[in-house]
């Protein structure tokens, strides 16, 4: 069984404790575990490293020893985080079963038309770019298969953003209903009292 998860980014979570978050993401794990597969070695995760919602899901595969491979957008992802946020980066990559840095991917290479230009240019490896984001999300939702017990695993508010693309991306790709999960009101409940083991 394959999952995957895509979540805002801490400023966009309201009532935002990094520890109740982590909490929430092993409560939910935990469940999917309980109802789809009894055992965490049956799980294959992939979070898309970013600070929010996809690390307390690394975290929380950690604690329960699920096996997750860490889909980096590209190679420099902590340019701009603090010391703190880039050495628990660091631990990440270090307990993942395998890293892949999705730019460096053939199928998932970004190109852009420049503006008054009318060929594509393809964007360097390893450094930022907004479609490397969108690139990223897309390998996320294409390990899942349509139709089984595979799911994406989503903190997803409703409002325009890089969730929402990838939400509808997984749609577009077949995922149906039961396979789209989002825990945004669970959130919404328990970011200001214990989280429970009812999460979706």
């Amino acid at each position: 069984m394959h999952i995957a998860f895509t979540g805002h980014r801490p400023q966009k979570i309201s009532n935002y404790d990094e520890q109740r978050l982590v909490r929430l993401a092993t409560a939910v794990l935990s469940k999917v575990i309980t109802d789809k597969c009894k055992s965490p070695n049956q799980i294959l995760a992939y979070s898309g490293m970013s600070l929010g919602w996809d690390q307390a899901c690394t975290q929380a595969c950690i604690d329960l020893g699920i096996p997750f491979v860490a889909a980096v957008p590209f190679k420099h992802q902590t340019t701009t985080w603090n010391r703190t946020q880039r050495d628990q980066y660091q631990y990440f990559l270090e307990q993942a079963k395998e890293v892949v840095y999705v730019d460096h991917l053939n199928r998932y290479q970004c190109k852009e038309k420049r503006l008054g230009e009318y060929r594509e240019i393809s964007i360097p490896k390893d450094v930022y770019h907004i479609f490397k984001l969108n690139a990223r999300n897309r390998y996320l939702v294409d390990q899942l298969t349509p139709g089984i017990s595979d799911c994406l695993i989503s903190l997803y508010s409703g409002q325009p953003s890089g969730t929402a693309q990838c939400v509808r991306y997984a749609k577009e790709s077949g995922l149906n209903s039961s396979q789209i999960l989002n825990v945004w009101k669970s959130w919404l409940k328990y970011s200001k009292q214990e989280v429970q083991t009812h999460v979706y």
